[in-house]
């Protein structure tokens, strides 16, 4: 979404056409995780489940939470990243009704989009001083990069060193 921003502030994309669009492409990529999770959840669960540490009781555990919780669980979800991914599935699992699904998940879906499409609009609408301090960025980059290789090397040995 920020690169989005940058190309509305630059004038090439109309800001409200792409909160719509990335509003229904979450609505969709929600709209088929949670019917992977209502599908698929309870067979998986049964013969998986338990290499995962998942029994059926978790989905009665889910349905449960669902019925009580679904509404603001869905709608919260949508703000924290890696979640908002998954989230949908136990949803889905635990049978939450579609409609309102479907309506936290928009205005979830809807209210980060505009989040991170404004952070990338003022962010392309300066550019000029990002530019003078993104060499500070890159430097950095490169250090954490450095350090991990070496941290990773170092790693390396010690566990080669410790079956010689």
């Amino acid at each position: 979404m920020p690169p989005a921003g940058i190309l509305v502030a630059e004038g090439r994309f109309s800001f409200w056409a792409v909160v719509v669009a990335s509003t229904l492409g979450s609505l969709a990529g929600s709209i088929l995780s949670y019917e992977i999770g209502r599908r698929g959840a309870d067979p998986f669960v049964r013969k998986w489940g338990k290499w995962f540490l998942l029994h059926p009781h978790h989905l009665d555990q889910a349905h449960a939470f669902f019925e009580k919780r679904g509404v603001a669980a869905v709608f919260l979800s949508r703000f924290i990243p890696g979640v908002r991914h998954v989230s949908s599935i136990p949803a889905g699992a635990a049978r939450m009704p579609v409609v309102p699904f479907c309506v936290a998940t928009v205005l979830g879906a809807s209210m980060w989009n505009l989040t991170l499409l404004y952070a990338g609009y003022v962010l392309g609408r300066n550019w000029t001083v990002v530019e003078q301090y993104l060499h500070v960025v890159e430097y950095a980059a490169i250090g954490v990069a450095v350090v991990a290789a070496a941290w990773l090397g170092w790693r390396w040995y010690r566990a080669r060193a410790r079956k010689a």
